[in-house]
Order: C-alpha cells, then sequence, then structure tokens
C-alpha cells in the first residue's frame, strides 16, 4: 500500500475529517438497543430521535443487537448515528422524506423504501442545522453576534488585534459559500 506525501497528506486530511453528534447511549453506541431506553433522555436532544421515539417497543427488545431485529423494530437513533461502533452491520430501510407528501406524490410518491446495508463501524452522516443553506445568515449572525449571545467573543477579539478584521468569520462563509456551491473550500487568496 503507497501513503501520500506528507505534504499531501496533510493538505488531504482537513478535507477528510467528519465531526458527528450523536446521542448518549448506555451501551457506547454498540449497535444494540440501550439496555434502558425509556430512561435514555439524551436521546430527545436529537428532533428526529424525539418525534419518533417508541418507548415501550425499544424497552421490549432493550439490550438486543440491531441486526437480529426487522426494520419496525429498530430504535429512532438508527437514523441519527445510534449505533456506528456496531461490529456486526445491520440493514435500515430508507423512505424518502418527500414520498408521503401531498404536494410531491406527483414527483416522488413512486419511491421505494430502500435497503440499505450498513457495513460494521458505519453511520449515516446527517447535516447539522448550521450547514443547511438556508440558515446561512443565522451562521453569519452566530459568528459575529452581540454581546450576551456572542459566541466567539475572544476569538473575534484577538483576531480584531492581530489581523485588524474578524478573519474566521471570512474564511468560514467564504467556505460555507463555496460548498454551497458544490465545490472544494479553498481559502487560498481570501
Amino acid at each position: 500500500m503507497e501513503f501520500p506525501a506528507s505534504e499531501e497528506l496533510t493538505r488531504s486530511a482537513a478535507v477528510q475529517h467528519l465531526t458527528q453528534r450523536v446521542a448518549w447511549h448506555d451501551r457506547r453506541w454498540n449497535g444494540h438497543i440501550c439496555a434502558e431506553p425509556s430512561a435514555n433522555a439524551f436521546c430527545v436532544l436529537l428532533n428526529e430521535v424525539r418525534k419518533n421515539r417508541q418507548d415501550e417497543l425499544e424497552d421490549t427488545f432493550a439490550g438486543r443487537n440491531w441486526t437480529d431485529l426487522g426494520d419496525n423494530q429498530l430504535p429512532r437513533c438508527s437514523t441519527q448515528a445510534g449505533g456506528f461502533m456496531n461490529a456486526d452491520g445491520w440493514t435500515r430501510v430508507v423512505r424518502h422524506v418527500y414520498q408521503t407528501s401531498a404536494k410531491t406524490e406527483a414527483t416522488r410518491g413512486h419511491l421505494e423504501p430502500t435497503p440499505i446495508r450498513v457495513d460494521p463501524f458505519s453511520l449515516f452522516a446527517v447535516p447539522l442545522w448550521w450547514m443547511l443553506t438556508e440558515n446561512r445568515p443565522d451562521l453569519e449572525w452566530l459568528l459575529d453576534a452581540p454581546y450576551p449571545s456572542a459566541s466567539f467573543p475572544g476569538l473575534k477579539r484577538n483576531e480584531l488585534k492581530q489581523f485588524a478584521e474578524y478573519r474566521t468569520q471570512r474564511y468560514v462563509l467564504h467556505a460555507y459559500d463555496q460548498m454551497a456551491r458544490g465545490k472544494m473550500p479553498d481559502l487560498k487568496g481570501v
């Protein structure tokens, strides 16, 4: 196996980094239903899990490996990276979000549920709220919010002293706009 030169590896490593938010899991995200699913209050922090939780059903299958369960028996966190440490792999059935909408029935109603084999130690990544294009104005505000809502007051203060501008804000928004246009972020000359 050949490895890229260290400079090339350094450049490509930043592009390949992924941060994934997952709810706390009492079995260390090992692809088993929690030992006490209805007692896991952290699940409610993720909207899709909270909206679709089935505590009684999940309590019935407590501790079971997702590999041994049918699609209608999987915990809701299975759609939100809840089992990324599953050594066995499992199958998730994906239903298109617009498949059952009256407004999109003509264009998406024909789509069938699709079983997808999830390899061991894999996950489905869900974009964080601030990565959605329609939320760019909120990201812009978040980066430069006034006190007491400021998220990065120390960073902003230090960059204004050092660079006479809030450089991180410019870089983040530039990269965001490039990605929204389907391009890889390039900060050269920014």
